[in-house]
């Protein structure tokens, strides 16, 4: 009989568990407790280039001069001077800034000095290699759209609420919060992005998020409010529908997936025909598709090397058919949306390609009911595309064939509440039971090791490599 609860431990894939199809009860119950009609927040426009819009982000990436690792500051200037010189030609509309935003701890007031120095006088206020001030500035004057990390969280939520006050109580013009938990970004006829708080549904990740975030009102308060707001975001979406967050919920990386973003926010974005979830945390670059379920056209790309130098791969795993790639290299992601296509291109510190991918069209249709129930269920073992002309009945699919739990956010907040951390919520897998850990920058030709033929025998084919 399948698990009532989802898996939390270190393995990648777990055994299929049940739809929980009290996802509307939970929700309506949930609205209450949260009051989800605030949450719901009007996206500004941003002005796309003729017939698209083009857009760069990065994560993992604030390190102030005083750091006691000058190692990763220089990764840091390396990679903002990489992403200023490919803008120069690229012109994007806007920057999407993936959380873990200032290190070690975040930022504790909106002048705090981080601000200018791990942000605006090495992103944004270009210099010239003698120290002045450039003429050639493509990221100043365009919106820094960005969502909290945990490491924003390590002052407390008074702390990385700040980065939500900067906008409104200083004369910045860049930076982008509207709100801590989910806000609309942007919206363009082709791409409406969505910026969410990860750590508000995985609260036991850190330290600093697990009292104040914690808990099941908490939890569920903050599943209906980020699913009211991405429902929203899909009502009046034309073109792509991109979420931002900083955990990923799909990663070969040290982390791998985040199983409380797998069992809560994996099915909203199946079912609200999200593109494209767009994520840090892992210090890696990487795309993966959304295997398991093979008529989902979802992304997930991780762009969490910004900065740091302990970027990891889980070497095993990494073979897996849905990784199409994945590096420990520094850099940064650029996209170009258009009424057809959501480019995606991985660009390194030297300003070259690692690698791109395309997706399109925008899956349709989008849905933005109320009611997560009422969306179509785009699961493994269903054959509905999203072609409004599909008439099969998907209510008439076996209910255990999604292959992860959706909506058990009660029983999430509830097993993490009582505490037991070391064995569901587990905040890291141990080294014995996960796979070995790499510092290989791709996965395949040039580096080692490679498993070999008759490991991965039964295995789709190797992902792209660099």
């Amino acid at each position: 009989e399948p698990s009532s609860l989802p898996h939390f431990g270190p393995h990648r894939r777990g055994a299929a568990g049940p739809d929980a199809r009290g996802m509307g009860i939970l929700m309506r119950r949930a609205a209450v407790v949260a009051g989800v009609a605030a949450a719901r927040l009007a996206g500004a426009s941003d002005d796309d280039t003729g017939g698209e819009t083009r857009f760069v982000a990065v994560g993992d990436w604030g390190i102030g001069s005083g750091t006691s690792k000058p190692d990763e500051r220089a990764a840091m200037e390396s990679v903002a001077a990489a992403m200023r010189a490919y803008s120069e030609s690229f012109a994007p509309s806007f920057v999407l800034a993936l959380g873990d935003n200032f290190y070690d701890d975040g930022t504790a007031s909106v002048t705090d000095p981080l601000w200018t120095d791990a942000w605006r006088s090495v992103w944004v206020d270009a210099q010239d290699n003698d120290g002045s001030s450039s003429a050639a500035a493509p990221l100043a004057g365009i919106p820094w759209w960005a969502v909290l990390g945990n490491h924003d969280y390590h002052q407390g939520v008074a702390a990385a609420e700040t980065q939500v006050a900067r906008e409104t109580a200083t004369d910045d013009d860049e930076w982008r919060m509207p709100a801590r938990l989910a806000y609309v970004a942007t919206r363009t006829p082709h791409v409406t992005v969505v910026g969410i708080d990860t750590a508000s549904l995985a609260p036991h990740e850190t330290d600093a998020t697990e009292e104040p975030l914690g808990g099941a009102d908490n939890v569920a308060a903050a599943l209906a409010a980020i699913d009211a707001v991405i429902a929203d975001a899909a009502r009046d979406a034309t073109g792509f529908l991109v979420v931002v967050g900083h955990y990923p919920v799909r990663s070969v990386g040290e982390h791998g997936d985040t199983q409380q973003l797998v069992a809560l926010l994996l099915p909203i974005l199946r079912r609200r025909r999200v593109d494209l979830y767009l994520c840090g945390h892992d210090h890696t670059l990487q795309s993966l598709r959304d295997s398991d379920h093979p008529n989902s056209p979802l992304r997930f790309v991780v762009s969490g090397n910004g900065a740091k130098l302990s970027g990891r791969l889980q070497e095993l795993q990494a073979l897996d058919a849905e990784a199409e790639f994945a590096s420990v290299a520094h850099g940064f992601t650029a996209h170009v949306a258009t009424a057809a296509t959501l480019e995606t291109r991985f660009i390194g510190t030297d300003g070259a390609q690692l690698f791109g991918i395309s997706q399109g069209p925008p899956w349709r249709p989008k849905c933005g009911a109320a009611d997560l129930d009422s969306c179509p269920d785009s699961s493994a073992g269903s054959d509905d595309t999203g072609d409004p002309d599909d008439d099969d009945d998907d209510s008439k699919k076996d209910p255990w064939a999604v292959g992860t739990n959706t909506a058990i956010v009660l029983a999430v907040a509830l097993v993490a509440a009582a505490g037991v951390a070391g064995g569901l919520v587990a905040r890291r897998a141990s080294s014995s039971s996960k796979a070995a850990l790499g510092t290989t920058t791709t996965l395949g030709t040039e580096l080692a090791p490679v498993p070999s033929d008759e490991d991965f025998d039964d295995r789709a084919a190797a992902p792209t490599v660099v």
